[in-house]
């Protein structure tokens, strides 16, 4: 297997790419903290079992928003799913999801 050296033209390149992906992971993790809360995101697949154990127990919205705690406008973005919660809401609806089911 032969080794490729780069010229300086191209470890430079490579330098300012490596300075750019960080950044924009830097970026990304700053938005994922805001306000010094760290957010949890619920899946397609949770937000599926979440709508089943709802239709199980014949819940509408609104007693499912207060079973868990949240407010009621929360409920349709918990249940579509891709949903980037923060850590009290995600740990209510994944106890609720594991309780007696």
């Amino acid at each position: 297997m032969a080794i490729k050296i780069f010229s300086k033209k191209e470890r430079l390149a490579l330098d300012i790419l490596k300075i750019r992906l960080y950044n924009q992971f830097v970026l990304e993790l700053r938005m994922n903290f805001k306000k010094g809360e760290r957010k949890m995101i619920i899946t397609q697949e949770q937000a599926k079992a979440l709508r089943r154990k709802k239709a199980d127990l014949q819940l509408k919205n609104y007693e499912f928003a207060f079973e868990i705690g949240v407010a009621p406008r929360t409920v349709p973005k918990i249940l579509n799913g891709d949903y980037k919660a923060p850590n009290r809401i995600y740990a209510s609806v994944m106890e609720w999801l594991a309780k007696d089911y």
